[in-house]
């Protein structure tokens, strides 16, 4: 009955309140009961799911229904990761290189390369040093906070806490979601997709004429979700599914995805191949301090563990940067200098020496493959892609999405230079549509709803879609795999919507 009440609730709040969806993959591994050497076990593939309303800045509802102008909409269907409309397969969606989508990006008219590329470089230029400074004090300050004082030892100089700016942060209230039941549909193809964008208007009740046309739906999910719906629509298929009239659904990846991904990139950069030859070697230095769980035997990365010990790696290779800079050989010998030093200036010019994207490059040029140091410039390219990362890391904690927004767009340059073409793809589309392509209500939406808070507190946000990996993590708990049909029924039905409650 609790179950059905909340379902009711959920079917009255949709058709007054502007939401958006998330859903993701739920595989369930269950031993078959005889002995077949090719067929131990049988994967179960679910979707879990959840509806979250919409709410302003201030943590209020929002105020209107959302929907995008028609400029808006004709301008954004030209963009070119959606499904090849000259092949006839349905089944493998039609990605491009990046090459090719700055020229079809370029066939829009009013739309130039400089005017996504520009900020971009931008946010290196200006926003990467202020972020470094402020990541470097936080760094020092948990190594060395007692010692550093409050005014310079010698001219008496007040010093202050170097502070992240902070761009756009909306206000900390508790996350307004709805679980929906756990679907035994499979996600893994556009067809998957269409069954599962069924069963959620079945599921939450949502006919024509209840709502009228041009609902518009933001949908958050992976990268591989993302490009099926966009090749969904793009096919025309939502006319078999019944979306055509009913909603219009705008995808866009989820951040924690976006957060995996680096992690992953930065990895294969630095040493996730080369094993124990190369002394800065994430997987040599992950084996010296007992991080053993990065890698499975099977080579998959446990992001959680490869997160952490990229931030140790990262904290440490600080800590010998100013070290270096100031001439000590021991943390504790920072310690002390730091009770008498300007440690303001010595961040400021740690950051000037090593922080700038160009300093490697330029070395290189400067000096002959004899001449090179290439264990300090592997460990300087550490150094900021750590800090990039990190600082992407903190403020998604502080739930300011402004400060998100800068850090993608460095991101979006790493992935270029790390060739993860199907999330430079991502990220360049969602660097168009902030710039030039989505609507006020649009960017308003994911800044307000890009990370989430559980609780309420400061310092607690999350990503949108680690919050439904979360969802997903709770029905595993509960779920058995060796239950009978009505206790599956009753795990899908009515545990899966009342996961708020029992989170």
């Amino acid at each position: 009955m609790a179950a059905q009440g909340e379902l009711a609730k959920t079917r009255i709040r949709v058709r007054n309140q502007p939401f958006m969806l998330l859903y993701d993959n739920f595989n369930i591994y269950s031993k078959v009961q005889d002995e077949r050497i090719h067929n131990k076990n049988i994967q179960h593939n679910n979707t879990v799911g959840a509806v979250v309303f919409l709410k302003t800045e201030q943590g209020d509802p929002w105020p209107k229904r959302l929907s995008q102008d028609k400029q808006t909409v004709s301008r954004a269907e030209q963009l070119p990761n959606l499904l090849d409309a000259h092949s006839g397969d349905q089944s493998h969606p039609y990605t491009l290189a990046p090459e090719q989508w700055w020229i079809r990006l370029q066939e829009i008219g009013d739309f130039t390369t400089h005017d996504v590329l520009a900020p971009l470089f931008e946010s290196v230029r200006t926003y990467m040093p202020r972020i470094s400074e402020a990541m470097i004090c936080d760094i020092l300050w948990s190594f060395a906070g007692a010692e550093m004082g409050s005014k310079d030892g010698r001219s008496g100089q007040e010093l202050l806490r170097f502070e992240p700016p902070e761009v756009y942060k909306p206000f900390p209230t508790r996350i307004d979601a709805a679980p929906m039941m756990a679907f035994d549909l499979d996600e893994a193809s556009i067809s998957g997709n269409s069954q599962i964008l069924d069963a959620i208007i079945h599921e939450l009740d949502l006919e024509t004429d209840k709502l009228g046309d041009g609902f518009l739906v933001p949908i958050s999910g992976d990268q591989l979700t993302v490009l099926r719906l966009q090749s969904l629509k793009c096919c025309n298929l939502q006319a078999s599914s019944g979306v055509e009239g009913c909603i219009d659904i705008d995808v866009r990846a989820g951040l924690f995805h976006l957060r995996m991904a680096a992690c992953r990139m930065i990895y294969d950069a630095h040493g996730r191949s080369d094993g124990y030859r190369n002394p800065l070697s994430l997987k040599r230095l992950g084996g010296i301090l007992g991080r053993t769980k990065v890698f499975s035997a099977t080579g998959h990365m446990d992001f959680y563990a490869a997160d952490a010990l990229l931030r140790h790696v990262t904290d440490a290779l600080i800590i010998v940067a100013v070290m270096s800079h100031i001439k000590v050989g021991s943390v504790e010998e920072m310690r002390t200098r730091m009770m008498s030093l300007d440690w303001h200036a010595t961040i400021t010019e740690v950051v000037k020496k090593w922080i700038p994207p160009t300093s490697v490059h330029f070395n290189r040029k400067k000096k002959t493959i004899e001449e090179r140091d290439a264990l300090l410039e592997n460990a300087v390219l550490l150094l900021q892609h750590g800090l990039i990362y990190r600082a992407l890391g903190e403020a998604v904690a502080q739930g300011d999405s402004g400060r998100i927004v800068k850090q993608l767009q460095m991101l979006t340059i790493m992935f270029h230079g790390g060739r993860q073409s199907n999330y430079v793809i991502e990220s360049l589309e969602w660097s168009a549509g902030m710039l030039k392509i989505w609507s006020d209500d649009l960017k308003r939406v994911w800044l307000n709803h890009c990370v989430v808070n559980l609780s309420g507190r400061e310092g607690k946000w999350i990503e949108m879609d680690r919050f439904n990996e979360q969802l997903v993590c709770y029905i595993k708990e509960v779920y058995n795999p060796r239950g009978t049909p009505a206790s599956d029924r009753f795990q899908r039905e009515v545990i899966a919507r009342l996961m708020m409650i029992f989170g």
